[in-house]
């Protein structure tokens, strides 16, 4: 069907498939730092965070909320890892990039390194 659509249709498909893959495909800053967040409840298991919308909250395992400070515009590659060999934790690039989509982490600036 689509060799109905000629040449300019086919180059519109292609270019449709890689918009969807963007935006599809989980985004995960390269250096990412922790963004300002409220604590709205700490429990024994989790801690709720509100971001850009009370309406939204993030409920997190209390000891992801204690691993936040690692991100600290850093490559995120040598986050994870120095998080796995301090705590024996594996953070996943998955939830790093939930952590974004909440506002919770952000896009580091250059110069905002901590060393």
């Amino acid at each position: 069907m689509l060799a109905l659509t000629g040449a300019e249709g086919a180059a519109l498909a292609a270019a449709t498939q890689r918009a969807h893959r963007r935006l599809t495909t989980p985004a995960t800053p390269e250096r990412p730092r922790t963004a300002p967040f409220q604590i709205a409840r700490v429990g024994s298991e989790t801690a709720r965070l509100v971001t850009y919308s009370g309406y939204d909250p993030l409920d997190l395992p209390t000891v992801a909320l204690a691993l936040l400070p690692a991100f600290d515009g850093r490559p995120v590659a040598e986050v994870i890892a120095e998080v796995e060999v301090k705590t024996g934790m594996r953070i996943e690039t998955g939830f790093v990039s939930r952590l974004l989509d909440f506002g919770v982490l952000a896009e580091a600036n250059a110069g905002d390194a901590v060393r």
